[in-house]
């Protein structure tokens, strides 16, 4: 601690910078000791004067609010700048009457926190408000530091208030701006969450946790696969992986497993954040509940399936009379042979060996019966799409056969171009059939409007350089208005004077489910040409 030197002068005359807390106005321990002896008249004030004045001009000046306080916490010591701001006078400031600037909410709190610092002895801070000359009241920060004697007793405490009004506002209008953020998060009908760059949760919002039943602590990190389905567990944590990974948008359906117990199709979609090198520093994503489009979608399929089969059993109507023609051929054939093979038997002795040929051929013809059975019965039989790898010149050659006697009938030439060692493809051969079936027929319908037209019918197919296999059915007849071309694939639009105007939509539906599309041309000179393109496949 600072003492008086023998020429009269103080220590505390040496005081410079050093001495003052680093940004705080406060003093050290020996610049206001020295500052507070003279004050109290330990040495002798007169000979310093001059620098006892400089020393207080610069508490005044400095540009806080400073003050001081014995151990008990009242109050001995406000330096200008503090007085000029409350507009209290040291006498009303003084002991505990500092305390009147307070507001009155924090008044009873900083009571309460003071005692708790001279309690502690230690430095310490605090937010509260201060009522300035005007009335108005300012956030100050309060900070307090103990003086110790050589004994380590707390014998002052001398400390700063600092405005922080707009550091305050600012904080709060950013925690306003938060809480609105925050609200129209948690309003937003889908389910917002946020991931850091490695992929783990670190957000969800409160729709999210609503839904599920879990808490924010629970879903963070990988704690959300707790909401997944089982079933959609692999695929779903494997294609956000990928995404993590690679940086790549995220997008993925899978069913999340809700409070009540039910799960519902949530469509997942996510967009990384970069920083301007390029690096992601957030994942921002949104569950967007799909369920009523997923089961719409489902009844849609069922309704297409029931009508697919309803235009099919229609189909079979239509071809009566080359369903009896295609199975009345092998059963001749079994009955010739069975003639055959009786008299070969009847004779004396018996031709064995053309008795065996003619066995042959009643079996062979059994076979064909057989199979024209099956495809006819899986024409008319309803059921869920069996896709598996098949020759699509098989089964245009199979459609072909089931049409012969409708094509006999109006008189149409058909020709085939059947491409050379196409590969196979992915398909459900009945709704394959039902097509090319659908195709065939509506091009004999057009080539019976024109007795005077030649009636030819081309079918072909080919092998695409985009591993695509395509299957064209062309026809001579009337052609298309070119105002109806845009309206063909039209649910309910037909040209014919008893059609429903289903058959090409049910088709375009088929085929764009095996992947691929289906089109319409008007051919060069006459008639029309339709064509569909399916994707080839190595493997199921």
């Amino acid at each position: 601690m600072y003492t008086c030197a023998p020429n009269g002068n103080s220590n505390a005359d040496q005081v410079d910078r050093r001495d003052a807390l680093p940004g705080s106005g406060v003093f050290s321990h020996d610049a206001g000791a020295a500052y507070m002896a003279r004050r109290n008249g330990d040495c002798p004030m007169s000979e310093n004067s001059l620098i006892d004045n400089q020393f207080r001009t610069a508490i005044d000046m400095i540009p806080t609010l400073v003050w001081a306080a014995r151990p008990d916490g009242s109050a001995e010591f406000f330096n200008r700048r503090w007085l000029e701001y409350t507009g209290l006078t040291v006498d009303e400031a003084k002991n505990w009457g500092w305390v009147s600037a307070l507001h009155p909410d924090e008044a009873t709190n900083l009571r309460e926190t003071w005692n708790t610092i001279m309690a502690s002895g230690e430095p310490a801070e605090a937010e509260e408000r201060l009522r300035r000359w005007d009335g108005e009241y300012r956030w100050f920060l309060f900070r307090a530091v103990p003086l110790r004697d050589e004994a380590g007793q707390v014998v002052r405490w001398y400390g700063t208030n600092t405005d922080i009004e707009h550091r305050r506002q600012s904080e709060q209008r950013t925690e306003e701006a938060e809480k609105r953020l925050r609200a129209a998060i948690d309003t937003i009908p889908a389910m917002v969450w946020t991931c850091l760059p490695n992929g783990l949760c670190d957000f969800v919002n409160e729709r999210m946790l609503s839904y599920t039943g879990l808490s924010a602590e629970e879903m963070r990190g990988t704690g959300w696969k707790a909401m997944v389905h089982p079933d959609d567990m692999e695929e779903h944590l494997q294609a956000w992986t990928s995404s993590a990974e690679t940086g790549n948008s995220f997008e993925f359906e899978s069913r999340l497993l809700g409070a009540d117990g039910h799960c519902r199709w949530f469509l997942h979609r996510a967009e990384p954040m970069r920083d301007e090198s390029g690096n992601i520093v957030k994942w921002y994503g949104t569950n967007l509940d799909i369920d009523d489009r997923r089961r719409a979608e489902q009844e849609l399929r069922t309704a297409h399936a029931d009508l697919a089969h309803a235009m099919r059993v229609a189909s079979l109507g239509e071809m009566a009379a080359s369903i009896v023609h295609e199975v009345n051929q092998p059963l001749t054939a079994i009955v010739i042979s069975g003639g055959a093979c009786l008299t070969w038997l009847g004779k004396d002795p018996p031709d064995l060996d053309k008795v065996r040929t003619s066995v042959e051929q009643m079996v062979e013809a059994g076979e064909r019966t057989g199979d024209v059975v099956q495809r006819l019965r899986a024409l008319a039989k309803k059921g869920d799409p069996q896709k598996q790898l098949l020759a699509i010149n098989e089964v245009i050659e199979e459609c072909l056969a089931m049409v012969e006697r409708e094509l006999d009938n109006h008189g149409v030439t058909v020709r085939m171009e059947l491409g050379n060692c196409l590969q196979p493809l992915l398909g459900d051969r009945v709704q394959l059939q039902q097509v090319i079936i659908n195709l065939i027929l509506n091009s004999v319908d057009a080539m019976g409007a024109d007795a005077n037209r030649p009636r030819q019918l081309l079918v072909r197919s080919e092998q695409t350089d985009r591993d695509q296999v395509i299957v064209a059915v062309q026809d001579s007849g009337i052609g298309i208005d070119p105002k109806d071309l845009d309206r063909l694939f039209d649910a309910f639009f037909t040209t014919k004077p008893d059609g429903l105007g289903m058959g090409l939509r049910i088709c375009r539906t088929i085929i764009e489910d095996h992947g691929g599309m289906l089109w319409a041309s008007r051919n060069a000179d006459t008639g029309a040409t339709f064509q569909f393109s399916l994707p080839l496949q190595t493997k199921v």
